[in-house]
């Protein structure tokens, strides 16, 4: 009855890691970061990104 009881409770916690996971990878999408930062007042830079180089001279 134990080990029924576990093999329940496995399966059970499976489940529900694996629900959890879909969860995690779906907030992760830039689509869904998107949304959810607009509506904090965010948005995409209309300007890309410039690369700043730095030139060091030797002594």
């Amino acid at each position: 009855m134990e080990v029924a009881r576990l093999n329940k409770e496995i399966k059970e916690l499976r489940a529900e890691f694996v629900d959890t996971r879909s969860i995690s990878m779906k907030m992760k999408l830039e689509s869904t970061v998107k949304k959810n930062v607009e509506v904090v007042g965010l948005k995409p830079s209309e300007t890309p990104p410039q690369v700043i180089k730095v030139i060091s001279k030797k002594r």
